[in-house]
C-alpha cells in the first residue's frame, strides 16, 4: 500500500568548483577519474570501485544494461517486496515514513553470517524525473534519531543514488554509485570484499528478476 501511493506520483513528479588555481583542480578530477578500478564487466554488468575519501573503504559504481522503461524500472527497485527479492543477503525491508510522494524513509535489515553481524540501514530517499526522462533516486542517511534493532549494526550511508536511464529501443541502464560504513569492528578489507560481491549478486538478481516482473 505504501509503495503504491509512492509510485502512483513518481511519474508527475550531487558538483563544480571554481578555484584560482584552475590547473591544480582539473588535475585532481583528472586523477580522481580515473582511479577506478574494475571489478567486473560481463554479461552487461559493470562494476567498479574507488577507494572512498578519508577512509580505507570503497565507493562502489554499478551499472546494468536491459530492457524495460524507466518507470518500470523505478517500481522494481522501490517495491519493498522486490527489493527483499533482488536485493543480496536481505532480511527485511520495511518502510517507516511517506514524507511526501517523492520522499520516504525505509529501513533494511541485512543478514550476518561469521565472523560478520547482522546490519541495519535507515534510508532516506529522494526521487526525481529529468526533463530527459532519467529517473535519480538520492539515499542518504535517516540520521541519527533512528537506532538499530538489538542484535544489529547500524550501517552509517555515506552517499547512494540510483540512476535510470532511457536509452535506445525500449533499453534502460541502471547505474548505482554507493559509499557506505558498515560500522562494528569488520576489517576494511573483509568490508569492501563482501561490498563487491553482494553488488555483482544484487545486480544479477536484477538483471535476471527485472524482465520476468514487466511480463506480469
Amino acid at each position: 500500500m505504501f509503495l503504491n501511493r509512492v509510485n502512483s506520483h513518481f511519474i508527475l513528479c550531487l558538483f563544480s568548483i571554481l578555484s584560482a588555481c584552475l590547473t591544480s583542480v582539473e588535475t585532481q578530477a583528472y586523477d580522481q577519474k580515473n582511479s577506478w578500478q574494475e571489478y567486473k564487466n560481463k554479461d552487461n554488468i559493470h562494476i567498479r570501485f574507488n577507494q572512498a575519501t578519508h577512509t580505507k573503504l570503497l565507493e562502489v559504481n554499478a551499472c546494468l544494461k536491459t530492457e524495460g522503461s524507466p518507470h518500470q524500472a523505478l517500481q522494481f527497485l522501490t517495491s519493498p517486496d522486490k527489493i527483499q527479492q533482488w536485493l543480496d543477503n536481505v532480511e527485511h525491508v520495511t518502510p517507516i515514513e511517506l514524507i511526501t510522494p517523492s520522499r520516504s524513509i525505509m529501513s533494511t535489515t541485512i543478514k550476518g553470517m561469521w565472523p560478520v553481524k547482522p546490519r541495519q540501514a535507515f534510508v532516506y530517499s529522494d526521487i526525481y524525473v529529468e526533463n530527459s526522462g532519467t529517473i535519480i533516486i538520492t539515499q542518504t542517511d535517516a540520521g541519527k534519531r533512528f537506532t538499530a534493532d538489538k542484535g544489529y549494526i547500524r550501517i552509517i550511508l555515506q552517499h547512494a543514488t540510483w540512476t535510470i536511464k532511457p536509452i535506445e529501443n525500449n533499453a534502460i541502464t541502471i547505474c548505482y554509485n554507493v559509499s557506505a560504513d558498515p560500522q562494528g569492528k569488520i576489517p576494511s578489507w573483509l568490508a569492501n570484499r563482501v561490498a563487491l560481491s553482494s553488488m555483482h549478486k544484487t545486480l544479477k538478481n536484477v538483471q535476471r528478476q527485472f524482465p520476468a516482473s514487466n511480463a506480469q
